[in-house]
């Protein structure tokens, strides 16, 4: 009779150690996701800061260039030139100067926001995946468990049909 308590006390023992670990499995996965989560925040609002730190970029050229406009008209008035032939050329070349780097600056932005709006999206889809591995996890155990129990009682009522623990 010992033999048997035995047996059943090894099945038990296994399967809740199959349970404890698949649960450990899947609080492990359950924080990768959260850290997931958190990193996608992250990248969001890093997002947010980038196109705010290139509307200033972008100010503070503006506001250059129209120094620079400035400048070149006062020297064009000293000269006693007019606003004509190539002082007009330098003035639109300044202009044109202004407005593209405007638009590399521009664009620039908005790639460097979408790189981080696509890590964000890519950390959200990691945390999903990590809570469906979770949650496959603590599935998993309670399988693992539960073959485990079963297969162990078949082995004790075939033990116990043998005459074994007579």
């Amino acid at each position: 009779m010992a033999m048997k308590a035995l047996m059943i006390a090894s099945i038990a023992m296994s399967a809740a150690g199959m349970v404890m670990q698949g649960m450990q499995q899947s609080a492990n996965l359950k924080f990768q996701g959260k850290m997931a989560e958190r990193d996608a925040k992250i990248q969001e609002q890093n997002s947010i800061i980038a196109g705010q730190q290139g509307e200033q970029r972008q100010k503070r050229m503006e506001r250059e260039g129209t120094r620079a406009r400035g400048t070149a008209l006062v020297g064009i008035g000293a000269s006693g030139g007019q606003r004509t032939g190539s002082a007009l050329d330098v003035l639109e070349d300044i202009a044109l100067e202004e407005e593209l780097s405007l638009a590399s600056v521009g664009y620039e932005t908005k790639l460097q926001q979408r790189g981080m709006q696509i890590s964000a999206e890519t950390s959200l889809a990691e945390a999903s995946a990590r809570r469906m591995q979770a949650s496959a996890a603590t599935r998993g155990a309670i399988m693992g468990a539960a073959t485990q129990a079963l297969s162990g009682a078949t082995k004790v009522g075939m033990y116990q049909k043998m005459g074994m623990f007579s």
